[in-house]
């Protein structure tokens, strides 16, 4: 019988899979979180922009709202307070949808790196599991099958970090 995967092709065809991987996840778990910190550093200086916006108008105190009551609050304020020309709805209308956008892309980026980071541990995890059993798989007629898999999933991974990637930047 020929084989065509040997022992060493998959031992190192799965070490450096998980080596690979492991690194990318670090490096684009760290520019994930600083991203998000910085977006939601941004929401919360529209908020407290807000903020202080509203207690001086309104003379009380706003505080302790968050920013979905304050969106509430916004349209409230415009549909109700309509005839009071000295609130600037405009620029509330606009500080409000950019909170809106913030969110919205906060739930977006979150879905892909919970996507990417699930897959991403599935296949190392699975790549360390067969990574004892790489003498055992050598001549087996699955080991190109599970080779061109874990290949193929990789990819996957990676084209998942790529659009990860160009979200954050």
């Amino acid at each position: 019988m020929i084989c065509f995967i040997s022992q060493d092709i998959l031992f190192w065809t799965l070490s450096t899979i998980i080596q690979s991987m492991v690194a990318f996840v670090a490096l684009l778990g760290m520019v994930a979180v600083y991203r998000i910190q910085t977006v939601e550093r941004d929401k919360e200086d529209i908020i407290e922009g807000i903020r202080k916006y509203l207690s001086k108008k309104w003379k009380e105190e706003v505080l302790g709202y968050s920013s979905k009551e304050i969106i509430k609050k916004i349209h409230d304020l415009s549909v109700i307070d309509y005839l009071d020309k000295s609130i600037n709805r405009e620029m509330l209308q606009r500080a409000s949808s950019r909170l809106l956008e913030k969110d919205k892309y906060l739930t977006y980026i979150k879905g892909i790196i919970n996507a990417f980071f699930l897959l991403t541990i599935f296949l190392i995890s699975f790549s360390l599991i067969l990574l004892p059993m790489s003498s055992y798989l050598e001549c087996n007629d699955q080991s190109l099958f599970i080779l061109i898999i874990i290949i193929l999933w990789s990819i996957g991974s990676l084209y998942l970090g790529y659009k990860l990637v160009k979200k954050l930047i």
